[in-house]
């Protein structure tokens, strides 16, 4: 059993304290390039690709 917490991270910004980006909506569920380096230095390992 995880005894993980799922709690929302806020007092990011915007209205509700959950940032101001948006992801718009789409018909595809596809995004444009979202620049991450600032958070993860050394990139994000997504299942084994970087």
């Amino acid at each position: 059993m995880s005894t993980a917490s799922n709690a929302l991270i806020n007092g990011l910004g915007g209205s509700a304290g959950f940032g101001e980006n948006v992801l718009n909506a789409n018909d595809d569920n596809s995004t444009e390039f979202i620049d991450v380096t600032s958070v993860f230095e050394s990139g994000l390992n997504f299942f084994g690709t970087t």
